[in-house]
């Protein structure tokens, strides 16, 4: 019997691919769409942060969305971990309840960063932009550099959490040092 290769090589190929700029022709919004959709395969959500054992992995975006559909072209008939990948969007904190992972543009309502220490409530991943995202408890931050789109990490907020978190995501990722929420 032949065994399949894992997409998780590749996936950090074009994860490392992005990153470096080498897709000028890719707008800001589909890279980061592809650079979620790559962290569904490099981090692993404890069983209960699910509806079930095949639930979906949802993806939601809180407030402004930025993609323009470039989320869920990213993320169409794809799995992590046997869990269907799902894109939802949420209007305000208290709608997120059963996602996995949250994205919070730059143009959020600054008040939701007050809401972040507790977004994750230890199984949720939170993903965002802006200046303030890490420093109030956000997990990792896109931040533009030139025409990149680089990334950014609190590593205190994702140790603090019950998610498992692949090492080789977490060395493409630049740790900032931030202090308590």
């Amino acid at each position: 019997m032949r065994r399949r290769p894992s997409a998780a090589p590749a996936a950090l190929l074009g994860l490392l691919v992005f990153a470096s700029g080498a897709a000028a022709q890719v707008s800001e919004y589909q890279l980061k769409a592809v650079f979620l959709l790559n962290f569904t395969r490099f981090v692993e959500w404890p069983a209960e942060a699910f509806d079930g054992a095949g639930g979906p992995l949802r993806l939601c975006v809180l407030g402004h969305d930025p993609f323009d559909g470039a989320l869920e072209a990213a993320v169409a008939g794809e799995a992590a971990g046997g869990h269907p990948l799902e894109v939802r969007r949420v209007r305000d904190p208290d709608d997120a309840v059963g996602c996995q992972l949250l994205f919070l543009s730059g143009r959020s309502e600054p008040q939701w960063l007050d809401w972040l220490p507790d977004a994750g409530v230890g199984q949720r991943l939170t993903v965002g932009e802006g200046d303030e995202f890490l420093r109030r408890g956000g997990m990792f931050r896109f931040r533009l550099s030139g025409n990149r789109v680089r990334l950014e990490v609190n590593r205190r907020a994702v140790e603090g959490s019950r998610l498992r978190v692949s090492a080789k995501l977490m060395s493409l990722a630049e740790s900032v040092e931030v202090g308590p929420p």
